[in-house]
């Protein structure tokens, strides 16, 4: 499948740029927190990053109107740019929790046309037969690459220093934006000619997908998970200076790799979980989850508590 070239770039493209995306979401919390110690700030910077994630569903129709291969360039071209201030910023001696947070906020924003461009684009190149092998295959890549990465930060935050870190963070975005620019697809600029009753049937579509969702059980299914997502963005606001405590930068590079090794660990182990009615899983899992994140928190020791986190 590989030997595909086209295939063969959006692979690298995807690998390349969750490698910086990996690097930047934990380093940048980390640098907001060395800049302002304050919780404050590392929470607005969480919320930042995920804000944006919150409109991923009014991108695919709009995606699918515009010539999908320059989406994936330019978000890529403009995320590397606006890295690159960060370090620039370093090298001048500016440095401002302001300029970070704004800069994240845009690079959040990118990566949703990102994000979004890199689905639609897959039915494009890889035929119907390969897409399910495809998608696996990049999935556990990022998965490898996402647990390299941070493992890089954990090792080397104290010796690399946080303005090559954002150096090298830039240079991704940059390399993913060359292996893009090599996809062969056809335009969809035709695809973009878009009539008023288009645009009307795209509003009545959303509104009965909303109606639908808050009438169906599925909220009730989905209420669960929101709160866990808010839980993790929250522990993941004050994790700085939870690891600050605890030890500083080095400590919160261990806490952030432990917790990738769990979230790797719980990925395998869900098949087998799964064979026991979700109704008690989903009362079993939040309880269990409670009690080792509350006990790794009274427990002084650094490495048990770190692997009651995990």
């Amino acid at each position: 499948m590989l030997k595909d070239k086209n295939i063969r770039n959006l692979f690298w493209g995807r690998l390349v740029s969750t490698s910086g995306d990996s690097l930047y979401e934990i380093a940048v919390i980390w640098y907001v927190f060395e800049l302002s110690q304050n919780a404050f700030y590392t929470g607005l910077a969480v919320a930042i990053v995920m804000i944006p994630n919150c409109f991923n569903f009014l991108l695919g129709p709009l995606i699918e109107k515009t010539n999908k291969a320059k989406v994936l360039i330019y978000a890529q071209f403009f995320q590397f740019f606006l890295m690159l201030l960060i370090p620039i910023g370093i090298g001048y001696g500016y440095e401002s929790v302001f300029l970070v947070l704004g800069i994240m906020f845009c690079i959040s924003f990118l990566e949703n046309f990102q994000g979004t461009a890199e689905i639609s684009v897959v039915p494009r190149i890889v035929v119907k037969e390969e897409r399910g092998k495809f998608n696996s295959l990049i999935s556990s890549s990022q998965q490898l690459v996402d647990i390299s990465m941070k493992a890089v930060f954990a090792g080397f935050i104290l010796t690399i220093g946080v303005q090559n870190i954002y150096l090298f963070n830039a240079l991704t975005f940059l390399v993913a934006a060359i292996f893009f620019s090599m996809l062969k697809i056809k335009s969809t600029t035709g695809e973009a000619k878009q009539t008023t009753g288009n645009w009307e049937q795209y509003q009545s579509s959303l509104k009965t997908g909303f109606a639908y969702f808050f009438k169906s059980k599925i909220v009730f299914i989905c209420l669960p998970f929101l709160i866990a997502n808010f839980s993790f963005g929250m522990a993941e606001a004050i994790l700085p200076v939870y690891a600050s405590e605890r030890g500083g930068a080095e400590q919160y590079g261990i806490v952030i790799i432990a917790i990738t090794l769990g979230n790797l660990a719980g990925s395998l182990l869900v098949v087998k979980v799964m064979r026991y009615p979700l109704g008690i899983l989903m009362i079993v899992l939040p309880l269990l989850s409670f009690l080792l994140w509350s006990s790794s928190i009274l427990v002084s020791h650094n490495g048990i508590s770190t692997f009651l986190l995990e």
